[in-house]
């Protein structure tokens, strides 16, 4: 189990399709660089301790189909 918060870091991955961190402990919130990738399809962050809003750069990800 991970806790902390979420690495912006997931952002540099250009290639990133799926991005499942389900049931963890992470704290945070969710990083903006994250919701500007072209290629994610899939994000989920549930069964997690996230805070604040979701970015409002959220429709940037044009291929995000499923956003848990």
């Amino acid at each position: 189990m991970f806790n902390g918060t979420v690495s912006a870091e997931f952002g540099n991955l250009v290639n990133l399709q799926i991005l499942d961190l389900h049931h963890n402990k992470f704290t945070s919130t969710i990083p903006e660089t994250i919701c500007s990738q072209d290629n994610l399809i899939k994000m989920d962050l549930s069964t997690n301790n996230i805070n604040g809003s979701i970015p409002d750069n959220i429709n940037e990800c044009s291929s995000l189909s499923e956003f848990l």
